[in-house]
């Protein structure tokens, strides 16, 4: 009878061994750091501390001692409890708030812990099975036992509402935690609501809790095997994989095949292994060649013996770790509608270009006839003008004339697209005088403009070789041709004529040639067939404007002839850009020697001509260079400029005066601009959002995302420096009032509410000396000097001001980064190297900027390291490009 107490206990001893065992194969198995196996580890470990105590409990013979068994097994008790909640919260896939929800009633377990466990509540006695308890009749103890059931219940409904679930993995756990839930349902009636109702405990969930642990455990394990891992995951592809994949084996007979191949290859899986199956038995060739191969892959083109599909076969070896082949896999593509559709493309092709040649004879054909009486009509024409005849007579033969050669340069335009559409178009090169070619076009270009009431303005870049090497007869019609169509589509306005040299390598010269108009514009549906032979687009509004729709047909063709590209960008109703890119040889490199009326206006830095009259405007930057050049382009418009250099400084002058803009730098020291924005929004309702006073940010962060973090801050608007243009005057245009633009290109200077929005690029003028330019280059040759003069508006005493600048100024900036880096003040350095990232910028060195950049992006990320490998190489390149300035004094 003394043998029967043990019984118990060795019973529990052991399930706590097992519990513990079970642990430690969670915590050493592979996916150990996911959440499931955290859980799993936690509620093993709980169920081997429950076994653990009550198991002391039973054999104890001492009360007191009987007492602190039952302390350290309700430990595992509540910790049981709440691990099984939140493992089943988390399985089950409840929403989160639910979760949380019944984990946190879970967690009040702690408190009913210390409730329960207080000596005054068990009464403790001996008897033959033991040592037993039962509960002392109280608040405390009531608590506990509904505690128990309310959890135990909680836990069979999630249980339930897994059971109906829409996911397979999630019914398999809502069955298994039924059945370890409604086990310890039965438990705890044996050893928590009996000792309420003074009945002596039965360790009933003590022992039922080890088999629920036992049975989650079990699913589990057994789930965490069905997880891609790097055991299973090539049997998971393999079996997954839609396309056909082979295997043979050393022997070369198939081994394995999944289930996309047994299907294509119309075999059995359970007969592979019998039937020895053979390469030859399934494509159309001899015998096993086919993996005679020395290299490690082989790429072959077959039919399929079953079905006879052509299709594609990759056969790659196998090699184990001596480097023996050991077998091969054969990766198997379907061909035959790829082949149809070749074969069909091919079909299509032959029709498209035997239609193609047939319309190309027959439109050079009729060209030559219809050449031939024109020449004839146009020579009797020219008799008839020489005659001694009337006036009116005179008038009707000029008609004649005029008719006939517009007659014959659409015959031309024909010629040429039949030309290029049959591939003999060719360029005649030689060379040519670039002065002289572009002052022809501008000549040309002004006489139409001016029969049209529009401004014709031509900018060329100082920069351009005198000499150049090319077809000179192509590139004078693709200008002209663009230019004629910028002034027939444009009513009122202006047309512009840029052109760049984007750079000289290898002595051939990149050329870009803009032309902008204020004209209709295009539709985004006329786009994709620009380019299109006898194309017109939007007939009913250009009704009265002639053409064949040859034009932009040829341009492109010859473009792309001379190896260049044409691109183009418009907004209907306001405007087009057209933009060529050719290369030309280089044959003298003297820059060029232009002299035009077209760059005579002062009044012409920004195309549209637009001043703007009666605003104040505050600019806050710290940086003196950013300052300088930005007051200037603001001056230039008409405004009237404040500045500062700091967030503190502006909201001074903001509290004093009211403006109606103000730019604010983003990162500034001490305070950044978003948090002087806020400080200024706070000083009257004239800033307020949606007031006039209106605030716009300033900043060199090109990172994506950054324009919208800024606009959500609070600021009206978003302009990245170095400013452009466009954007600026869309600044300009969005907040300051129509009544107060007034065009400096009309010639009376009358105030005018429709201002010209529509000029896709204002590019200034570079009103310099020919020879400015190229000596500033040879003095930096790693400084975009046209680049930085654009950014001051093109005048040349004010970039060399900016120079100046730097000159005084980077010195001590240099010093300041050192200074930052070595005592670690990372958010100083930072905000330094933002600052000269951007002066850097503004005059145009944009590889020394693009090393700032990164220093900058290295200490916003943390990477120290990145910065002390790279920041030795920028200083030295820094005080390099300084001694190149002290040169220029």
């Amino acid at each position: 009878m003394e043998m029967v107490k043990y019984i118990c206990p060795i019973i529990l001893f052991i399930f706590c061994v097992l519990s513990f065992s079970f642990m430690v194969i969670t915590l050493w198995s592979e996916g150990r750091k996911d959440t499931e196996n955290k859980l799993l580890a936690a509620f093993c470990f709980s169920s081997a501390v429950w076994s653990l105590g009550f198991g002391a409990l039973i054999i104890q013979t001492d009360v007191e001692w009987a007492y602190y068994c039952r302390v350290f097994g309700m430990i595992g008790t509540i910790l049981y409890l709440i691990t099984g909640q939140m493992l089943i919260s988390y399985l089950s896939g409840i929403k989160k708030c639910w979760a949380n929800l019944f984990n946190g009633f879970a967690a009040l377990g702690v408190i009913v812990y210390f409730m329960t466990v207080e000596r005054n509540q068990t009464i403790f006695q001996l008897d033959v099975t033991g040592m037993t308890y039962s509960f002392k009749a109280g608040l405390f103890n009531t608590i506990y036992t509904a505690y128990s059931l309310i959890l135990a219940l909680l836990m069979f409904g999630i249980s339930l509402y897994m059971c109906f679930s829409k996911v397979k993995r999630i019914r398999f756990f809502g069955k298994i935690f039924m059945i370890a839930d409604m086990a310890m349902l039965l438990g705890t009636v044996l050893d928590t609501v009996f000792p309420l109702l003074g009945f002596k405990a039965i360790p009933g969930s003590t022992l039922m809790q080890f088999w629920g642990m036992v049975v989650v455990y079990l699913a589990i394990r057994a789930n965490n095997r069905s997880k891609i891992n790097i055991a299973n995951m090539s049997e998971f592809i393999y079996y997954s994989l839609a396309m056909p994949v082979l295997v043979f084996g050393a022997d070369r007979h198939l081994k394995i095949a999944n289930d996309a191949a047994a299907k294509f290859l119309e075999i059995e899986q359970n007969q592979i292994e019998r039937k020895n199956i053979g390469f030859e038995k399934l494509f159309e060739v001899e015998g096993d060649s086919v993996f005679a191969f020395d290299e490690t892959d082989r790429n072959m083109d077959i039919v399929c013996i079953k079905n006879q599909i052509f299709c594609n076969v990759a056969i790659n070896k196998i090699r184990d770790r001596y480097d023996d082949v050991i077998g091969y896999i054969v990766i198997v593509t379907d061909l035959s509608e790829r082949m149809k559709n070749m074969q069909r493309l091919e079909e299509a092709k032959k029709e498209a270009e035997s239609a193609n040649r047939s319309k190309s004879v027959f439109l050079a054909n009729m060209s030559h006839e219809i050449r031939t009486p024109m020449n004839a009509i146009l020579g009797f024409s020219e008799l008839v003008l020489k005659m001694d005849t009337s006036a009116e007579v005179r008038e009707y033969v000029t008609d004649i004339k005029n008719s006939c050669l517009n007659l014959l340069a659409v015959i031309n335009d024909i010629l040429d697209i039949s030309k290029l559409d049959s591939g003999k178009a060719e360029l005649v090169c030689g060379n040519y005088n670039t002065a002289a070619l572009l002052q022809d076009v501008y000549h040309i270009m002004d006489i139409q403009a001016k029969k049209k009431g529009l401004q014709f303005q031509m900018n060329t870049d100082p920069r351009l070789p005198s000499e150049l090497y090319g077809d000179k007869t192509r590139v004078r019609g693709v200008l002209i041709n663009l230019l004629s169509n910028a002034v027939k589509y444009t009513e009122k306005g202006s047309v512009v004529f840029i052109v760049r040299l984007i750079g000289i390598e290898n002595n051939m010269a990149r050329l870009e040639f803009a032309i902008t108009d204020t004209g209709i514009g295009l539709k985004e549906s006329a786009m994709e067939h620009l380019f299109d032979s006898f194309a017109r687009f939007d007939s009913e509004r250009n009704t009265n404007i002639e053409g064949t729709g040859l034009g932009l047909s040829i341009v492109n063709g010859y473009v792309k002839l001379m190896g260049g590209t044409i691109e183009v960008d418009s907004i209907y109703g306001r405007g087009t850009t057209f933009t060529v890119n050719v290369e030309q040889g280089v044959v003298n490199g003297t820059p060029i020697n232009l002299t035009t009326s077209a760059t005579q206006d002062s009044d012409t830095l920004n195309v549209s001509g637009m001043k703007i009259r009666d605003t104040q405007v505050l600019v806050t930057d710290d940086n003196q260079i950013n300052l300088k050049v930005i007051k200037n382009t603001l001056e230039y418009y008409g405004l009237t400029v404040t500045t500062a250099t700091c967030g503190k400084e502006a909201i001074e002058l903001c509290a004093e005066k009211e403006f109606d803009l103000v730019f604010m730098d983003q990162m500034m020291p001490q305070m950044d601009g978003v948090e002087a924005m806020r400080r200024i929004r706070q000083l009257s309702e004239h800033y307020m959002p949606q007031a006039k006073g209106k605030i716009v940010v300033l900043t060199a962060n090109a990172i994506e995302g950054v324009k919208q973090e800024l606009l959500d801050a609070g600021f009206d608007d978003y302009l990245s420096k170095p400013i452009n243009y466009q954007e600026l005057e869309r600044v300009f245009e969005r907040f300051i009032p129509k009544d107060r633009f007034w065009s400096g290109i009309d010639n009376d200077k009358k105030k005018v509410i429709e201002v010209i929005e529509t000029v896709e690029e204002r590019m200034p003028k570079i009103a310099v000396e020919p020879t400015a330019i190229p000596s500033l280059e040879d003095s930096l040759p790693q400084v975009n000097v046209a680049a930085g003069l654009e950014l001051c508006n093109g005048d040349m005493n004010l970039y060399r001001d900016v120079l100046r600048i730097v000159s005084e100024i980077s010195p001590q900036q240099l010093k300041s980064v050192t200074n930052y880096w070595e005592t670690k003040d990372y958010e100083n350095f930072v905000i330094q190297i933002h600052s000269m990232k951007s002066q850097l910028l503004n005059i145009g060195y944009s590889l020394l900027a693009d090393k700032a950049r990164s220093l900058e992006m290295a200490g916003k990320e943390g990477h120290y390291d990145e910065i002390a490998e790279k920041l030795p190489d920028y200083i030295t390149s820094y005080n390099d490009f300084l001694k190149q300035l002290e040169n220029l004094k």
